[in-house]
């Protein structure tokens, strides 16, 4: 008995440690699809990919960066795949490959303001400085309607510093 089980072991050994690794990039702050809990990178995206890993034989090793890095990491060879909130464009088509869409849902673009603001609607960002993640459609967003944009390599500090009165 004591031979079966290290023929086993032995067996479950080989196969972790041959395992082909993909690399995956995202951005863990993007609740509920990718974000930290308890240290832990979790949601939607993170048990999708896992899942398509397990299925297509690889173990997922992941790599959180930060949004605006993604596709350079992507196109320098330091990741396989990228998983996360990202919008198809013309401008990131030209750059990196897309699969096909997995979630369909309306995007709008929704402006947050502290509750001190006297802002109303979209037009009256023009010459405001408005905190955006780098990389987003939002910047892009906020730039068209003539708004001064700060960008943050999260969106949390954006968040932080819109409390703040920052922005």
């Amino acid at each position: 008995m004591k031979k079966v089980m290290i023929l086993i072991v032995a067996g479950i050994l080989s196969v972790s440690l041959f395992a082909e690794k993909l690399y995956v990039g995202t951005n863990a702050e993007f609740v509920p699809y990718e974000y930290l809990e308890n240290g832990k990178l979790t949601g939607f995206d993170v048990e999708l990919m896992e899942l398509i890993g397990q299925k297509a034989g690889y173990e997922i090793i992941w790599k959180d960066i930060s949004f605006d890095g993604l596709i350079p990491a992507l196109q320098t060879g330091k990741i396989d795949a990228i998983i996360a909130g990202m919008s198809q464009t013309t401008e990131r088509q030209k750059a990196v490959d897309f699969s096909n869409p997995y979630l369909y849902f309306k995007s709008e673009h929704l402006v947050l303001v502290n509750n001190k603001s006297s802002l109303n609607n979209k037009e009256e960002l023009k010459n405001k400085i408005v905190g955006v993640q780098l990389g987003s459609l939002q910047e892009e967003f906020a730039t068209k309607l003539g708004a001064e944009v700060r960008p943050y390599n999260s969106f949390l500090g954006a968040l932080m510093d819109l409390e703040n009165n920052k922005i």
